[in-house]
């Protein structure tokens, strides 16, 4: 989610506080939760937890998280866009950034998704739920890797260009190694009534795929440990930050199906923290008095903010696209009974990660406030 590139020891200020809010709400907010109730899964009480109740709550669950952090995103990359898509003084890399995540992404996207709905069979909105698979296991292991070093810094523990790029290419390498095997398993499972399209992977693929992410995993334990004995000081909420993302809600994704429905609500949890930290910064600058009531007046000031997250996509990405399901007539027999609602989810997905590609940069002044 934020780029590494953004977090230099400049970046650190001393009389900054180590930790965003405290160490067992940040522990629990940026992946510690994960953690926890995935072990959980290993207790008999799990048992009795059907996936009917557990897909409920994440019903429930996705309303005031996974469906805020999408509109977060949008409410920061199209704040001041016009501004950020011309300002001269960014480099031509950034405002391209701009342009493909405001402009050219959601225009293919859409065109992407009516050519698809408009053919006789479903096989290429298929093409599109892998396509997002993909896109998903990326974007949660870069968020990962991003929170991790934020929160290490924060706490003045910094890694050299060479530690940063050996953990980058982990996590890329464990979600490569998830993808594949979810392929390879073919595991049968549908997105809003569309089937997953599981591409060809040959027995042979996965074991090179195997052992790769296993001898590089091994690996990294090794230098790792090699790093501890030079320096002392970890940053564990950093740690907790990156093994979440990385080795549960991606690597173990296709082996316990469960996480199908909760991996999406970490994520969620990690990501909105991570923005209403950098929006309460921000407004807290516009302040120019200080009061003992300031902390109330700032969270006062971003309520409007907050109530948009939970109520934007909520009203236009789910009953708005359940009304069109039940007014349209298409082919339901063919491509399910949420087409519409099917499509919606597609396109935010896939644009959600367009738009953090865009603006969690370095080159983002806004993201100096992750560090106050």
């Amino acid at each position: 989610m934020v780029s590494e590139a953004a977090t230099t020891k400049e970046s650190f200020k001393e009389e900054e506080g180590h930790f965003i809010v405290s160490p067992l709400f940040d522990f629990a907010m940026v992946g510690g939760l994960s953690v926890v109730i995935f072990l959980l899964v290993f207790l008999p009480i799990w048992s009795d937890a059907t996936k009917d109740n557990i897909g409920y709550f994440a019903f429930i669950a996705t309303f005031f998280l996974t469906y805020p952090h999408f509109t977060h995103s949008y409410q920061l990359l199209y704040n001041n866009y016009i501004h950020n898509l011309t300002d001269k003084k960014s480099s031509i890399v950034t405002r391209i950034r701009y342009l493909i995540a405001g402009i050219v992404a959601p225009l293919l996207l859409i065109a992407a998704l009516i050519y698809s709905a408009v053919q006789p069979t479903r096989e290429e909105l298929s093409t599109l739920v892998n396509v997002m698979l993909f896109l998903t296991g990326w974007h949660y292991v870069k968020q990962g890797y991003g929170v991790m070093i934020v929160l290490s810094v924060r706490e003045k523990v910094f890694f050299n260009n060479l530690e940063k790029k050996v953990l980058l290419i982990n996590a890329y390498i464990v979600w490569l190694f998830a993808w594949i095997y979810f392929n390879w398993s073919n595991r049968g499972d549908n997105f809003y009534g569309i089937p997953y399209k599981n591409f060809e992977i040959s027995d042979n693929f996965m074991m090179i795929a195997k052992i790769i992410m296993v001898v590089w995993s091994m690996g990294v334990v090794l230098f790792c440990v090699k790093r501890a004995d030079h320096h002392k000081k970890l940053s564990y909420n950093g740690l907790v930050a990156y093994i979440g993302p990385v080795y549960i809600w991606v690597l173990l994704f296709p082996f316990y199906p469960i996480l199908y429905l909760l991996a999406p609500l970490f994520h969620s949890m990690q990501y909105n923290f991570m923005v209403l930290k950098l929006t309460y910064e921000k407004q807290k600058t516009k302040m120019n008095e200080y009061s003992n009531d300031r902390n109330i007046i700032v969270w006062k000031k971003m309520l409007p903010f907050i109530a948009i997250s939970l109520t934007g996509v909520t009203l236009l990405g789910y009953f708005f696209p359940l009304w069109l399901d039940s007014f349209v007539t298409y082919n339901k027999a063919e491509f399910g009974p949420y087409l519409f609602l099917f499509s919606f989810m597609i396109f935010v997905n896939i644009h959600h990660y367009f738009i953090d590609f865009a603006i969690w940069r370095r080159e983002n002044s806004e993201m100096s406030y992750l560090f106050k």
